[in-house]
Protein backbone atom coordinates (compact mmCIF):
# COMPACT_ATOMS: atom_id res chain seq x y z
CA UNK A 1 0.00 0.00 0.00
CA UNK A 2 1.05 3.49 0.00
CA UNK A 3 2.15 5.24 3.40
CA UNK A 4 0.02 8.00 3.22
CA UNK A 5 -3.13 6.11 3.14
CA UNK A 6 -1.93 3.50 5.27
CA UNK A 7 -1.35 6.37 8.29
CA UNK A 8 -4.67 7.96 7.58
CA UNK A 9 -5.98 4.43 8.30
CA UNK A 10 -3.89 4.03 11.25
CA UNK A 11 -4.68 7.52 12.46
CA UNK A 12 -8.70 6.89 12.30
CA UNK A 13 -8.44 3.78 14.44
CA UNK A 14 -6.72 6.16 16.80
CA UNK A 15 -9.04 8.99 16.22
CA UNK A 16 -11.98 7.32 15.74
CA UNK A 17 -12.44 9.33 12.39
CA UNK A 18 -14.08 7.45 9.58
CA UNK A 19 -10.92 6.22 7.54
CA UNK A 20 -12.26 7.41 4.01
CA UNK A 21 -13.64 10.94 5.14
CA UNK A 22 -10.24 11.17 6.47
CA UNK A 23 -8.50 9.65 3.47
CA UNK A 24 -10.00 12.25 1.39
CA UNK A 25 -9.48 15.36 3.55
CA UNK A 26 -5.99 14.51 3.84
CA UNK A 27 -6.16 14.34 -0.23
CA UNK A 28 -7.15 18.00 -0.22
CA UNK A 29 -3.69 18.76 2.27
CA UNK A 30 -2.12 16.98 -0.70
CA UNK A 31 -3.72 18.64 -3.27
CA UNK A 32 -2.90 21.86 -2.09
CA UNK A 33 0.66 21.22 -1.94
CA UNK A 34 0.96 20.69 -5.73
CA UNK A 35 1.69 24.04 -7.29
CA UNK A 36 -0.85 26.28 -9.04
CA UNK A 37 1.25 25.15 -12.30
CA UNK A 38 0.42 21.87 -12.53
CA UNK A 39 -2.16 21.12 -14.89
CA UNK A 40 -4.59 18.05 -15.64
CA UNK A 41 -3.63 17.38 -19.02
CA UNK A 42 -6.26 14.96 -21.13
CA UNK A 43 -7.91 14.85 -24.49
CA UNK A 44 -9.79 17.86 -23.85
CA UNK A 45 -6.85 20.03 -22.61
CA UNK A 46 -5.43 21.44 -19.73
CA UNK A 47 -7.57 21.32 -16.62
CA UNK A 48 -6.89 23.17 -12.94
CA UNK A 49 -6.63 20.89 -10.20
CA UNK A 50 -9.09 23.01 -7.97
CA UNK A 51 -11.52 20.46 -5.77
CA UNK A 52 -14.45 20.44 -3.35
CA UNK A 53 -14.74 18.10 -0.93
CA UNK A 54 -18.24 17.90 0.94
CA UNK A 55 -18.13 15.90 4.08
CA UNK A 56 -21.63 14.83 5.08
CA UNK A 57 -22.78 13.29 8.13
CA UNK A 58 -25.34 13.95 10.88
CA UNK A 59 -24.75 15.81 13.70
CA UNK A 60 -22.09 15.14 16.33
CA UNK A 61 -20.56 12.44 13.24
CA UNK A 62 -17.19 13.87 13.01
CA UNK A 63 -17.01 15.92 10.42
CA UNK A 64 -14.67 18.56 12.02
CA UNK A 65 -12.91 16.43 13.35
CA UNK A 66 -11.79 14.69 10.32
CA UNK A 67 -10.88 17.98 8.37
CA UNK A 68 -9.11 19.58 11.78
CA UNK A 69 -7.26 16.37 12.20
CA UNK A 70 -6.21 16.00 8.24
CA UNK A 71 -4.04 18.87 8.62
CA UNK A 72 -2.56 18.55 12.39
CA UNK A 73 1.05 18.05 11.94
CA UNK A 74 0.65 15.02 14.84
CA UNK A 75 -0.93 13.16 11.65
CA UNK A 76 0.81 14.70 8.63
CA UNK A 77 3.48 12.65 8.00
CA UNK A 78 5.24 14.51 5.10
CA UNK A 79 7.14 18.01 5.65
CA UNK A 80 5.35 20.61 3.69
CA UNK A 81 6.53 22.09 0.99
CA UNK A 82 5.17 25.25 1.16
CA UNK A 83 3.99 27.25 4.26
CA UNK A 84 0.61 26.93 5.37
CA UNK A 85 -1.25 28.82 6.94
CA UNK A 86 -4.14 26.52 7.48
CA UNK A 87 -7.66 27.17 5.92
CA UNK A 88 -9.82 30.69 5.93
CA UNK A 89 -13.41 30.47 6.27
CA UNK A 90 -14.51 33.52 3.35
CA UNK A 91 -17.39 35.61 4.19
CA UNK A 92 -18.27 36.65 0.80
CA UNK A 93 -17.12 35.57 -2.74
CA UNK A 94 -15.42 38.95 -2.69
CA UNK A 95 -13.60 37.70 0.46
CA UNK A 96 -12.52 34.58 -1.31
CA UNK A 97 -11.44 36.25 -4.14
CA UNK A 98 -9.06 38.84 -1.66
CA UNK A 99 -7.75 36.08 -0.04
CA UNK A 100 -5.68 35.57 -2.78
CA UNK A 101 -4.40 39.14 -3.47
CA UNK A 102 -3.25 41.91 -1.59
CA UNK A 103 -4.30 45.80 -2.00
CA UNK A 104 -2.31 48.05 -2.41
CA UNK A 105 -2.67 52.27 -1.85
CA UNK A 106 -2.47 54.01 -4.62
CA UNK A 107 -0.10 57.49 -4.62
CA UNK A 108 -1.32 61.11 -5.00
CA UNK A 109 -5.28 60.64 -5.86
CA UNK A 110 -3.92 57.05 -8.25
CA UNK A 111 -6.08 53.95 -8.17
CA UNK A 112 -4.42 51.24 -5.39
CA UNK A 113 -3.53 48.09 -7.57
CA UNK A 114 -2.94 44.60 -6.52
CA UNK A 115 -0.63 41.72 -6.25
CA UNK A 116 -0.40 38.33 -5.23
CA UNK A 117 -0.43 37.55 -1.29
CA UNK A 118 1.58 34.36 -1.84
CA UNK A 119 3.81 33.15 -4.48
CA UNK A 120 2.33 29.65 -4.28
CA UNK A 121 -1.43 31.32 -5.01
CA UNK A 122 -2.89 28.12 -3.18
CA UNK A 123 -5.93 28.71 -0.48
CA UNK A 124 -7.78 25.87 1.06
CA UNK A 125 -11.61 27.73 2.15
CA UNK A 126 -13.31 25.28 5.04
CA UNK A 127 -16.88 25.54 6.25
CA UNK A 128 -17.47 22.88 9.01
CA UNK A 129 -20.98 23.40 7.93
CA UNK A 130 -22.85 24.05 5.14
CA UNK A 131 -25.44 26.11 6.85
CA UNK A 132 -22.63 29.07 7.10
CA UNK A 133 -22.97 28.97 3.42
CA UNK A 134 -26.48 28.80 3.09
CA UNK A 135 -26.91 32.06 5.44
CA UNK A 136 -24.10 33.96 3.75
CA UNK A 137 -25.53 33.30 0.47
CA UNK A 138 -28.73 34.13 1.41
CA UNK A 139 -27.84 37.87 1.75
CA UNK A 140 -28.79 40.26 -1.00
CA UNK A 141 -25.81 40.36 -3.65
CA UNK A 142 -23.71 37.69 -2.62
CA UNK A 143 -21.66 35.91 -4.62
CA UNK A 144 -20.34 32.78 -2.46
CA UNK A 145 -21.99 30.46 -4.44
CA UNK A 146 -20.69 31.47 -7.83
CA UNK A 147 -17.65 32.22 -6.64
CA UNK A 148 -17.42 28.73 -5.36
CA UNK A 149 -18.14 27.24 -9.17
CA UNK A 150 -15.74 29.98 -10.69
CA UNK A 151 -12.92 28.75 -8.38
CA UNK A 152 -13.67 25.27 -9.35
CA UNK A 153 -13.01 25.62 -12.85
CA UNK A 154 -10.25 28.26 -12.41
CA UNK A 155 -11.95 30.70 -14.36
CA UNK A 156 -10.60 34.66 -14.86
CA UNK A 157 -11.67 36.59 -12.20
CA UNK A 158 -11.74 40.04 -12.41
CA UNK A 159 -13.33 42.62 -10.21
CA UNK A 160 -13.60 46.64 -10.43
CA UNK A 161 -13.91 49.27 -7.88
CA UNK A 162 -15.77 52.49 -7.77
CA UNK A 163 -12.16 54.39 -7.56
CA UNK A 164 -11.08 52.83 -10.78
CA UNK A 165 -8.65 50.04 -10.08
CA UNK A 166 -9.16 46.24 -11.44
CA UNK A 167 -8.30 43.43 -9.06
CA UNK A 168 -7.90 40.64 -11.83
CA UNK A 169 -6.99 36.87 -11.55
CA UNK A 170 -6.29 35.26 -15.21
CA UNK A 171 -7.65 31.57 -15.82
CA UNK A 172 -5.55 28.86 -13.88
CA UNK A 173 -3.16 31.74 -12.09
CA UNK A 174 -4.47 30.17 -8.84
CA UNK A 175 -5.48 26.80 -7.07
CA UNK A 176 -8.23 26.45 -4.28
CA UNK A 177 -9.55 23.78 -2.22
CA UNK A 178 -13.10 24.54 -1.09
CA UNK A 179 -14.02 21.78 2.22
CA UNK A 180 -17.67 21.53 3.09
CA UNK A 181 -19.30 19.72 6.01
CA UNK A 182 -22.81 18.91 5.11
CA UNK A 183 -25.94 17.38 7.16
CA UNK A 184 -28.12 15.83 4.05
CA UNK A 185 -31.58 16.37 5.82
CA UNK A 186 -30.36 19.94 6.81
CA UNK A 187 -28.98 21.76 3.53
CA UNK A 188 -30.54 23.01 0.10
CA UNK A 189 -27.61 23.85 -1.17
Amino acid sequence: GRPLIEHCYEVARITGDRPIALVAAVLIQVNNEIPYTVKLKSSLGEEVLNQVLVVSGGTGTGKSAVLKNSESPLYWIYPRLRPYFGPTEPVSGEGANMAFMRELKGKRGQPCTYQWRYPERNEVFLFDEVGLVESRDARQGSTLSATLLVHHSGSHISRAKADGSVMTMPAGSYKVNWVIGTQPKRSDF
